[in-house]
């Protein structure tokens, strides 16, 4: 379930697509949370912050912005190491 959160990335334009998101990730988090590679918030939020730093980094101009950057920030968190 947890490849429903990165495809579901990909239509975040605006702020409602984003709050949706937001309850896929919690719907996600409650069905197989423990399976992520980062299964705790504390974890997620570090790797997520991380993939962030890594990705600014390696490219100044993002190629996503707004909401769906956001989006896929939050859902690297999932599995960024």
């Amino acid at each position: 379930m947890y490849y429903d959160v990165f495809e579901a990335t990909d239509i975040v334009g605006n702020f409602q697509n984003f709050m949706d998101f937001l309850l896929l990730v919690e719907t996600s988090f409650n069905a197989q949370g423990s399976t992520w590679e980062n299964p705790t918030l504390d974890r997620m939020m570090e790797a997520a912050s991380a993939r962030a730093s890594d990705t600014a980094i390696r490219n100044s101009e993002l190629k996503t912005s707004g909401w769906q950057n956001f989006a896929q920030i939050l859902s690297a968190g999932i599995i960024y190491e």
